[in-house]
């Protein structure tokens, strides 16, 4: 329903440029979500792919918090210029949402590039392990307990929780 308020709103004799701006709580709802979740993942990988999507969603953010904005706007008939806390909480889900269907992309397509013995030990490991079980489960594959480790820091397919500790990254598509 709203697209179609958005696509067939008649722009006629709107055609002014309006600047938009944020408010300072979206602002701040904004600065904090880079801080807190997009440059701590960025740090945290090792991952080229997942470091690039880091940057791609920084600049969606923004874009999306204008379309949004906008579509607000045009629902309410409304000429805000202001870029609300609502619509930059909305705009930090819709980034997520890209994040983690890119990062199940990345996830799928490294999973496919996975020799049989990795391809077996991400198979047995259960979704919570910690790294002795990793070891013992590669050990019985037979693989040695460097290669286990060096496996286990594709970050594409295992979270480091702690030291010693790790979670699978879900691979559904």
């Amino acid at each position: 329903r709203i697209i179609r308020k958005v696509a067939t709103f008649d722009f006629k004799g709107k055609e002014q440029p309006m600047e938009l701006t944020f408010s300072r709580e979206a602002h701040r709802e904004l600065c904090e979500w880079k801080e807190s979740v997009n440059n701590a993942i960025y740090s945290a990988t090792e991952s080229d792919a997942e470091k690039a999507v880091c940057g791609k969603l920084e600049t969606y953010l923004m874009r999306f918090c204008l379309i949004i904005r906008i579509m607000k706007n045009i629902c309410t008939e409304e000429s805000a210029t202001l870029i609300d806390t609502g619509s930059a909480e909305a705009a930090i889900k819709l980034v997520e949402y890209f994040r983690e269907m890119e990062n199940r992309v990345i996830r799928v397509s490294l999973s496919g590039n996975l020799d049989k013995r990795q391809s077996e030990l991400l198979d047995a490991l259960p979704y919570d392990f910690r790294t002795s079980d990793a070891i013992d489960i590669g050990r019985s594959l037979g693989m040695s307990e460097s290669t286990v480790k060096r496996f286990l820091k594709n970050s594409a397919l295992f979270r480091k929780e702690e030291h010693g500790h790790y979670t699978k990254m879900s691979c559904d598509p």
